[in-house]
């Protein structure tokens, strides 16, 4: 398998015990921005990363907290 030229897509396959995090790769596969499920997953693992508890605090989060992260806009 081939997983076209996909590291985070090979890693997943042949460890999928491993909870990976396809933002922190240096390349994201084109379109997965797009994908609402890899935002909303995005989102909460950056909640966990700053501390996030409540919506209200979500307030704070700058653009550069997110793409310092790993996110994009």
């Amino acid at each position: 398998m081939w997983y076209s030229g996909s590291v985070p897509e090979m890693l997943a396959d042949v460890f999928p015990e491993h909870k990976w995090h396809f933002h922190k790769f240096h390349r994201v596969q084109p379109g997965y921005w797009s994908d609402r499920k890899n935002q909303l997953a995005f989102m909460d693992w950056m909640k966990e990363e700053l501390g996030i508890s409540s919506y209200e605090e979500m307030y704070r989060i700058t653009h550069k907290q997110i793409t310092e992260l790993g996110g994009m806009f």
